[in-house]
């Protein structure tokens, strides 16, 4: 996997599956096509998870807008995609300074860049969606996230904010398993 390839080494991680009532390829269409977004709960969570955001930095916040596919997190929170591989995986990335967030604009990293960034006081966040054959007609849509702090401190603030944000980070990827699904299934 692209995930063990960029990020053998992590902190924490966070595993969820699902079957699909579709081939690989219908899936790995679908999860091109997600919206996170199209879950009303998701959308909640995502604005309240803004709210920080827009305190510390007295405004409105960037405003995520009325989607939130990978093409708008790249735009609009620091995502970047880190590799792909058809039909079997996606995987994104970001680095950040753990809450309180300040604003670190690091831009786009390449994945060698990713994999070599160690700056004290950052997280390295790699998100993947992959998928593997279920039977004749079926797929596992699994997601993983993998997060590895950049010392000791920050990790120990991070996991502080993990306690509390953990739960609804993983209510938001089993969701996008169900809208990956959802749509797989429909075609």
């Amino acid at each position: 996997m692209l995930l063990d390839d960029l990020m053998p080494r992590y902190d924490i991680t966070e595993i969820h599956h699902r079957v699909v009532d579709a081939d690989a390829r219908a899936t790995f269409a679908a999860a091109h096509e997600l919206d996170f977004y199209d879950s009303r709960p998701t959308r909640a969570l995502m604005t309240l998870r803004g709210i920080p955001e827009r305190i510390l930095h007295s405004g409105p916040g960037t405003g995520l807008g009325a989607h939130l596919t990978f093409a708008d997190m790249q735009q609009k929170m620091g995502f970047f995609p880190l590799g792909e591989r058809a039909d079997e995986e996606i995987l994104w990335g970001f680095v950040q300074v753990p809450f309180p967030q300040t604003e670190v604009d690091l831009g786009p990293l390449s994945a060698a860049e990713f994999v070599a960034f160690a700056k004290p006081g950052f997280i390295r966040v790699a998100f993947d969606i992959s998928l593997r054959p279920y039977g004749e007609r079926r797929t596992l849509a699994s997601t993983e996230s993998r997060i590895a702090a950049t010392d000791a401190e920050t990790l120990r603030r991070f996991r502080c904010y993990w306690r509390v944000v953990g739960p609804f980070s993983g209510y938001i990827r089993r969701e996008a398993l169900r809208l990956i699904a959802r749509t797989a299934e429909r075609r």
